[in-house]
């Protein structure tokens, strides 16, 4: 989108998380306030707590802010930036005392989520958005012209914006259905609008106590090699010196933020060093344990029966990864998007997604409905139109950058599931297994097994452990089943692949993925999916190649030792990464 973009007022920062006991300085929560420019927002707020009567110093990026431009009301802190300033963390000092630090985006992509009082139920299953929508505009468009065009002709209110996909989020003056249908219509046949995208989600529903959950995987990560690839990137630091020197990588995490009263984050409650490795996140309460878990199978205190921390371990040796997890506005599809657009804007090159959605009426292997994660035809078009934008976007101006999706937990195929039914060169997605209860070498094809619960299917590229086993000062409500998922194999390929751009930044994300496949230990499929579909993508023997354990038509399961060596030999001699022309998207 060129020139400047016109926003209403944003509204105000609303409490989140409930009221913790705490004496810490914290920061719950971070979003701009007033309007977006091509000068980067200027006012911010945060919720915070911990705060005394008088305002903590506010230190963006090592700058302490002048008292006269920070505001505190209660919980809120609002302060103002000078022109100019780029990206970098913000985190609160006072009384020697310094809070979690948080990802200030100067970036221009932000967009609202639904208030919980225009959400109306559809089915016992989706509830959805009356008043905001997002209009995807065609993209030889001029987009201010069209923004404000469109504003006046539907009386609409421009109130988030993705300017790098052309897409405007608004708010309509809508208190039904019907109307929205009516308005979204009007929209949809104007020249300049290309697809408008809906915004669904799911009602909160106590837990079924009479769901089975499959038993956790105790250390499930042995099947993919981790202690042996940390092992064997500490012995290249250490015996090799200068001429195996690890570089700065930056992962984008996209969830809500992590628990920074457990042990295993309370570390990173500091501004960071510039070494090793750096966690930028907004603080949440200990029963939303998925972003610390995710988080915390990348990076984490180190501790015994603490969490994988694996860029930690890493980090502790050589190079340094910066991990900011941030998910932009409180929910939604297209805010996970544009907290994306951000997060690669500011450098980026890996994206954690754990997380998607199914279509309603998908049916499982079983042939049972999926419940969860469910969302109407209309919204999936619409964010299948975004997710389309943001790659097509990738390959022309972010090429090296690669996303990390989880396959889903609904025990179906990934065929109506987004982000995993896509295809792209910079998508790798993910599905989870655990090990087997036979004593084989873990090389063995029968030493993991896929988990039930994870979907399958060709457009999955590898399988990795789904069961981190959180410590339980990270994730105190992990659940009956352990705190397993795809969620968190596609967290550890997150790692594996962020350690591989440490070693060798020249590999592209299609060389990445072949060499993911070609390091890849062979798994087996349940009893139930042999004569059905396989887990993964076979393994073909392009992929096989200086892999003794490899098996073709096999599936292929994540070898983190094996991935980080093959960069190794790959930033010896580049001719090696070459990806077996075309195995990857077959």
């Amino acid at each position: 989108m060129n020139g400047r973009m016109l926003l209403t007022a944003w509204a105000a920062i609303l409490l989140t998380c409930g009221a913790e006991a705490s004496d810490t300085l914290r920061i719950d929560d971070l979003a701009p306030y007033g309007r977006g420019d091509t000068a980067g927002f200027q006012k911010w707020c945060a919720q915070v707590r911990g705060v005394n009567q008088a305002p903590p110093a506010v230190v963006v990026d090592g700058v302490t802010l002048p008292i006269s431009r920070v505001k505190q009301q209660r919980d809120s802190l609002c302060f103002n930036l000078a022109e100019g300033v780029n990206s970098g963390p913000v985190w609160l000092s006072a009384g020697g005392f310094t809070s979690n630090a948080v990802w200030l985006s100067t970036r221009q992509s932000w967009v609202q989520s639904p208030s919980q009082d225009r959400l109306v139920t559809i089915n016992d299953r989706v509830v959805t958005a009356l008043d905001l929508v997002s209009l995807i505009l065609r993209e030889n468009t001029n987009g201010l012209l069209e923004t404000r065009r469109i504003a006046l002709q539907y009386d609409v209110d421009i109130v988030g914006v993705i300017p790098p996909l052309n897409v405007v989020q608004v708010r309509l003056r809508a208190r039904t259905l019907a109307a929205r249908h009516s308005i979204v219509s009007s929209m949809k046949s104007d020249p300049a609008v290309q697809g408008i995208v809906v915004e669904d989600d799911n009602p909160e529903r106590p837990e079924d106590p009479e769901r089975i959950i499959e038993p956790p995987d105790q250390a499930g990560w042995i099947a993919n090699k981790l202690e042996q690839a940390v092992e064997a990137f500490k012995h290249n630091v250490r015996e090799q010196g200068r001429s195996f020197q690890p570089t700065n990588v930056v992962v984008g995490v996209v969830e809500k933020g992590v628990n920074f009263e457990s042990t295993d984050f309370s570390a990173f409650a500091a501004p960071c060093k510039g070494v090793g490795t750096c966690l930028y996140a907004r603080h949440s309460s200990a029963i939303n344990g998925h972003g610390s878990v995710v988080a915390g199978i990348l990076a984490a205190r180190l501790y015994p029966r603490g969490n994988v921390a694996f860029l930690s371990r890493l980090g502790a040796v050589g190079g340094r990864f910066d991990i900011i997890v941030d998910r932009g506005a409180a929910s939604g599809v297209t805010a996970r998007i544009a907290a994306s657009v951000n997060l690669v804007e500011d450098g980026a090159r890996v994206l954690n997604w754990s997380w998607g959605v199914h279509r309603i009426g998908t049916l499982n292997l079983r042939g049972e409905p999926v419940d969860i994660n469910v969302r109407t035809d209309e919204a999936m078009a619409g964010y299948e139109l975004l997710l389309r934008r943001f790659f097509d976007w990738l390959e022309h101006r972010h090429s090296s950058v690669v996303v990390v999706n989880s396959a889903g937990n609904s025990a179906s195929t990934t065929d109506d599931h987004l982000p995993a039914s896509l295809s792209s060169a910079q998508l790798v997605v993910v599905g989870g297994h655990q090990r087997s209860r036979q004593v084989v070498d873990v090389a063995d094809p029968r030493f993991a097994v896929p988990r039930s619960s994870s979907n399958v299917g060709p457009r999955i590229d590898i399988s990795a452990a789904a069961c981190p086993n959180p410590s339980r000062s990270t994730a105190v409500r992990a659940g009956r089943g352990g705190g397993c998922g795809t969620s968190y194999a596609a967290a550890l390929v997150t790692g594996v692949v962020a350690a591989m751009i440490s070693i060798n930044p020249d590999l592209t994300p299609r060389q990445i993925k072949h060499l993911l496949r070609q390091s890849a230990l062979p798994m087996i499929a349940r009893p139930d999916q042999a004569r059905r579909i396989g887990p993964t993508r076979p393994i073909r023997a392009a992929a096989c190649s200086n892999n003794v354990a490899c098996a073709v038509e096999q599936f292929a399961r994540l070898d983190m030792h094996q991935a980080l060596a093959l960069a190794v030999k790959t930033k010896r001699h580049p001719s090696m990464a070459e990806d077996g022309g075309g195995e990857l998207l077959e």
